[in-house]
């Protein structure tokens, strides 16, 4: 998880929310963007095998945040500046 700074996430809005991908020790987790009261919706780790896992909460589903979590993993791995 190279690629994303200590104390540092990046900002997405989907299906007419706003979220937060926030790095911690071993993953990156997606949270609301309610700074008072964030809500974890799930998040993306990295196996020392090389693999890549993603969980979402039942409550990310059925939001219809797959897809777009899928795609978010994506940028957010692969290796190249987003900014």
């Amino acid at each position: 998880m190279g690629l994303i700074r200590r104390n540092s996430y990046r900002k997405m809005n989907a299906q007419g929310q706003s979220f937060r991908w926030i790095p911690d020790e071993r993953n990156i987790n997606l949270y609301s963007a309610d700074p008072s009261n964030p809500q974890l919706f799930g998040g993306i780790s990295q196996e020392q095998d090389g693999g890549t896992t993603l969980n979402l909460t039942d409550e990310a589903l059925q939001l219809g945040m797959l897809e777009i979590s899928v795609v978010s993993a994506l940028l957010l791995l692969c290796g190249r500046s987003i900014d």
